[in-house]
Order: C-alpha cells, then sequence, then structure tokens
C-alpha cells in the first residue's frame, strides 16, 4: 500500500492530525510526511486550512476521496490477483506432487494471511493436508518418504531443508 494511500486513509478518518502524527501513525518521517503533503497539496488531493498561527487542518478535496478510492480498488485487485495466484500454484503443486506418489501433505508455518490462503486452496481441491505446529519437531521427524511440508516463510524452509521433502510454495510463483 502506497504512503500516500496511508495518509488519505488517516486524513479521512482525523482531519486534525499533525503532520508529527502522521508520521507516528504511518511510520515515516516528519520530513516525507510534509514532502508528500505538500505534494498532494499541488494535486488538489489535500486542503490545507489555518486553524491558529501554529495549527494547519489538512482536509481531502473531492479529488482526494477519488483518489483514495482509486488506490483502494487498486490495492484489493491486486491482492485478489496475487491470492489467485498462490491458489492456482498449490492446486498445479498438488497435481505435480501426486504424479511424484506424495500421499500427504503438512503445512509448516505461522498462521498468517498466507497460511489461510493455502489452507482455503488445499480443501477447496479436497487435498489432504496436515498443520504441523512450528515447535513440535516430534511430528516433523516421523514423516515418511511420500510425505512432504510445505512452507511459505524461508526461515522455515532453511530450517527444515535437507532432511524432508520441503516446497516453499511463495518461491514456485
Amino acid at each position: 500500500m502506497s504512503k500516500e494511500y496511508e495518509i488519505l486513509e488517516h486524513l479521512n478518518t482525523d482531519q486534525d492530525l499533525s503532520q508529527r502524527r502522521l508520521a507516528e501513525k504511518t511510520g515515516l518521517s516528519l520530513g516525507m510526511v510534509n514532502i508528500l503533503l505538500q505534494r498532494m497539496v499541488k494535486k488538489g488531493l489535500v486542503k490545507v486550512e489555518r486553524l491558529n498561527a501554529r495549527s494547519l487542518r489538512y482536509m481531502l478535496t473531492p479529488k482526494g476521496l477519488a483518489e483514495k478510492s482509486k488506490l483502494t480498488y487498486r490495492y484489493i485487485k491486486s491482492s485478489y490477483e496475487y491470492i489467485l495466484k498462490i491458489s492456482d500454484k498449490v492446486r498445479d503443486f498438488c497435481e505435480q506432487a501426486e504424479k511424484l506418489g506424495i500421499k500427504r501433505i503438512y503445512l509448516y508455518g505461522p498462521q498468517n494471511e498466507v497460511y489461510h490462503i493455502i489452507k482455503l486452496a488445499l480443501d477447496k481441491e479436497k487435498i489432504p493436508y496436515s498443520y504441523i505446529e512450528q515447535n513440535n519437531r516430534a511430528c516433523v521427524r516421523d514423516l515418511d518418504q511420500d510425505q512432504l511440508i510445505m512452507v511459505w516463510e524461508l526461515a522455515d524452509e532453511e530450517k527444515l531443508a535437507g532432511s524432508y521433502q520441503v516446497v516453499n510454495i511463495l518461491k514456485i510463483l
């Protein structure tokens, strides 16, 4: 998500934010927030109103609201495309794994957004799998040759590689 979008989103919910507060909320430096706000004012996305000698109010213009909506749409679209890409790769990979004699897939990694995408793809295709808790190394030691571990984080791949059949699904995207 772009930093301009983050600023527009914060201004949309609270017009009384100072540049310093915007910097804290976005993780940007105060100077970068100042530069981005000046750029957005020039583009007509944000209007500045002086409240007193020391305070300014930043308000989204109709053009700013339209830009925020456009950026939101782009973000949702790219996220959806990414989800479909992961789902397709999971399905394709599982088809190949089945041809190679893999009977069971184990998921190993944090239960984050990628985990849930993989899980949904496996459920949709009715592919059997199990989840191994990251701290449960005993389960991992008992795997047979016809079983495979699917990971989505480099650290997990490095930890398990060499001893087990491991594939990082994000590497085959």
